[in-house]
C-alpha cells in the first residue's frame, strides 16, 4: 500500500468517525430534550397554559355576574379541554340556568383548594386522582365577580396521554437514529472519497514544487476551499518561478557586472606594475581607470543594498523643501562627459519655482536613475530631454528618450527587480537591473504618481509627480 493511499484511507477513517460522533451527539442531545425532559417540559407547560387560562377567567369574571361567570367557564373549558370548577366558601358550584351541573368535584378537593388559597394567591400543583388513578396538573385562584362576591377557581388537566405520546416518541426516535447513523456513514465515505482525492493531489503537487518544479499545476475538487487553496497555490507557484527566474537572473548579472571591472582594475593595476609604474602620466591615467571602475563597484554594491533597505521597511525619508531645478542640474553634470565625448545632447525645460517636499538625496537618485535609463536607450540622435512644469500645486518630472519604446505587455514589467530588456541599446548598460525598481520604491515612499508613456518607434516618457 502507498504512502498516499493510507493517507486517503486514514482521511476516510477519520472523517467517518467524525460523522458517526457528530451524528451521536445531536441524537443524544434529541434524546435527552425530547424523550428523558419531555415529562418534566410537558407538565411545566401544562401548567403555564393553565395558569395563563386561569387569569383570562379572573380578569373576565370582574365585569360579569355569577351565571354569566359560569356560563363563560362552560365556553372555556369547552375549548381548551380542560376541566374548569367554581365554588363559594361553602363549597356551593356556580352553575348557569342552561347547565345547572357543570361538573363534579368532591369535598376533599375543594377543602383542598380553600385551605392552599388561605395561604396563596394562586397555584400551579401536581397530583394523582386516586379514585380514577391518574396523574393531573391543577392550577387554583380566587376570584371576583362584578359585584365583589369572592369565588375559589379551580382548573385540573389529566396526564393520561403522557406515557403514551413518550412512548411514540420513543419508537420514532428509535427508527431516527438508526438511519441517521447509515445515512451518516453513507455521506461520510463519499464525502470523504471526494474530498480526500483533490487534498491527495495538491499534496502530490506539492511536493514536485518542493522539488524546483514550478510548472507544476494544482487543481481543486469541486469544493470552494479545495478550489480557492489550489488558485493561491497555484499564484504562489507562479510567484516562485519568478522569483527563481530573477534569482538566476541577478547571479548571471552580478556575476557579468562584477566581473567586467574586476578585470580591468587588474588589467590596469598590472599595466601600473609592469609598464607604467615609473612614468608619472600613464600611471595616473591607469590609476584613474582603477578608480573610476572601483567607483563603478561601489555603486552597483550601493543600489543593491538601497533596495533590499526599501523592501524590508527599514529606509526613512528625512523630508525638506528640495529644488528640483538643482536637483536636475546637479546630475546633468555628472553625464557632462557625454555630451563632449559621445555626442549627447542633453534638452532642458524647467519652469522656475518647482519646489518640492522631499528626501534630497533619494529623489537625486530618481532623477539620476531615470536619466541614466533614458541615455541607455535613446535613439540614433543621442538627444535625452529633462521636463519640469507645475500643475495643480503638483511639480511634474519627465524624462523623454528617442529610443525604441517599450511594448504595452512590457511597461509594467520594466519597473520589476532586475528586470532587463531585451532589445538592443546605444551604450553599453552597465548594472543589476534594479535601477527602475528603486526608483519606484523611493516614490512609492514619497507618495509619489509615476509611470511611462510609451509608443513603439518613438520613445519613452518615464514621470512622476509630487
Amino acid at each position: 500500500m502507498t504512502k498516499n493511499h493510507k493517507s486517503e484511507q486514514s482521511i476516510k477513517i477519520r472523517m467517518w468517525k467524525y460523522f458517526a460522533a457528530f451524528t451521536m451527539i445531536i441524537l443524544c442531545l434529541l434524546w435527552i430534550l425530547q424523550i428523558i425532559l419531555f415529562s418534566t417540559f410537558y407538565k411545566t407547560m401544562k401548567g403555564r397554559e393553565m395558569k395563563d387560562c386561569g387569569k383570562q377567567i379572573k380578569a373576565a369574571s370582574e365585569t360579569l355576574n355569577s351565571e354569566q361567570i359560569a356560563i363563560y367557564v362552560e365556553k372555556v373549558s369547552f375549548e381548551q379541554g380542560i376541566s374548569i370548577y367554581v365554588f363559594d366558601s361553602n363549597g356551593n358550584m356556580l352553575s348557569s340556568k342552561k347547565h345547572p351541573r357543570p361538573g363534579w368535584i368532591n369535598g376533599d378537593e375543594k377543602d383542598e383548594v380553600i385551605n392552599i388559597l388561605e395561604k396563596k394567591d394562586e397555584v400551579v400543583y401536581r397530583h394523582t386522582e386516586h379514585n380514577f388513578k391518574m396523574n393531573v396538573v391543577s392550577y387554583a385562584t380566587k376570584i371576583h365577580n362584578n359585584l365583589g362576591n369572592e369565588y375559589y377557581l379551580y382548573m385540573k388537566s389529566p396526564l393520561v396521554a403522557l406515557n403514551s405520546t413518550a412512548k411514540i416518541l420513543s419508537t420514532q426516535f428509535i427508527m431516527v437514529s438508526v438511519l441517521s447513523l447509515l445515512i451518516a456513514l453513507i455521506l461520510s465515505y463519499f464525502t470523504a472519497k471526494n474530498f480526500t482525492k483533490p487534498i491527495i493531489k495538491i499534496t502530490q503537487t506539492a511536493s514536485k514544487l518542493a522539488e524546483g518544479k514550478y510548472d507544476a499545476e494544482f487543481e481543486g475538487g469541486g469544493f470552494k476551499e479545495i478550489d480557492d487553496l489550489a488558485d493561491t497555490l497555484n499564484f504562489a507557484s507562479s510567484e516562485l518561478k519568478k522569483t527563481d527566474e530573477l534569482r538566476r537572473d541577478l547571479l548571471s548579472n552580478v556575476s557579468h557586472d562584477l566581473k567586467t571591472p574586476l578585470t580591468i582594475i587588474k588589467s590596469y593595476a598590472e599595466m601600473v606594475r609592469d609598464l607604467s609604474g615609473d612614468n608619472k602620466e600613464k600611471r595616473n591615467e591607469h590609476l584613474s581607470v582603477i578608480i573610476d571602475e572601483t567607483d563603478r563597484l561601489t555603486y552597483l554594491v550601493s543600489d543593491i543594498l538601497d533596495l533590499s533597505k526599501m523592501e524590508a521597511n527599514i529606509d526613512t525619508l528625512e523630508r525638506e523643501r528640495v529644488d528640483l531645478k538643482e536637483i536636475v542640474n546637479s546630475v546633468l553634470k555628472n553625464f557632462a562627459v557625454l555630451e563632449q565625448n559621445e555626442g549627447y545632447e542633453f534638452i532642458t525645460e524647467i519652469e522656475p519655482d518647482c519646489a518640492i517636499f522631499a528626501d534630497y538625496s533619494k529623489i537625486y537618485q530618481v532623477v539620476y536613475n531615470l536619466l541614466n535609463n533614458a541615455v541607455n536607450y535613446t535613439g540614433d540622435d543621442k538627444t535625452v530631454k529633462i521636463r519640469v512644469t507645475k500643475s495643480d500645486g503638483k511639480v511634474l518630472f519627465e524624462v523623454i528618450d528617442t529610443g525604441e519604446g517599450i511594448a504595452p505587455d512590457k511597461i509594467d514589467k520594466v519597473w520589476d527587480r532586475y528586470y532587463k530588456s531585451g532589445k538592443n541599446h546605444k551604450r553599453g548598460v552597465n548594472g543589476t537591473g534594479i535601477g527602475l525598481s528603486i526608483v519606484k520604491n523611493i516614490l512609492i515612499m514619497h507618495g509619489a504618481e509615476y509611470g511611462i508613456k510609451s509608443e513603439l518607434g518613438k520613445g519613452s516618457d518615464f514621470w512622476f509627480k509630487l
